[in-house]
This record gives C-alpha cells, sequence and structure tokens, in this order.
C-alpha cells in the first residue's frame, strides 16, 4: 500500500494543481520533499510487470467517497467541476 500523486501538469484546474502545491510544501518543510509523480497508465503496467495482479487505486473522487462521504453529495451537486481523478491516489496492490 502507497500513495503517490500525478505530475502537476495532468492536473486541469488550476485550483487543483494549487492545492497539490500547498500539500506537498508540508513535507518539503520537514525535509522529506516529494521528488517523484506517476502516470497512473504507466505505474498500473509496471506493476503488473513486477507481478502485482490485483490493484486498487484510489483517486481524488473515489478517496472522497471511501474516506469523505459526507462531501459526495456536495460533489455530485456541482458536478460541472471536473473529475479529479488526477492528483493524489491511495494504492494496494497485492500478487494474489
Amino acid at each position: 500500500m502507497f500513495d503517490y500523486a500525478n505530475p502537476a501538469a495532468s492536473i486541469a484546474s488550476d485550483a487543483w494543481r494549487r492545492g497539490r502545491e500547498i500539500v506537498a510544501a508540508r513535507p518539503a518543510a520537514a525535509g522529506e520533499p516529494l521528488r517523484t509523480s506517476f502516470v497512473t497508465s504507466a505505474l498500473h503496467e509496471k506493476l503488473y510487470e513486477l507481478g502485482f495482479r490485483s490493484i486498487e487505486d484510489l483517486g481524488p473522487d473515489e478517496i472522497v467517497a471511501r474516506f469523505f462521504p459526507g462531501v459526495v453529495a456536495r460533489l455530485l451537486a456541482n458536478r460541472a467541476a471536473p473529475s479529479r481523478q488526477n492528483g493524489g491516489h491511495v494504492v494496494l496492490a497485492g500478487t494474489f
């Protein structure tokens, strides 16, 4: 299990890109800057090459739905907002 972010350039919304910068500033201030990001499809391909067969990858919308369900109704009501599949992700990968 690990988390990762997509490259900033892949995030369509200026506000969401700025949010990514703000979140990245926290670990950087503690001496642990975020040095890498992954394109989701390329990461999945690499995980399969390494022998992982079960990959659950939660993008921003799925993270909100699973861990902050009270927010989902507001997101759905404002569906003019772009889908947030590019941003932060949480992955669970297994060889089973």
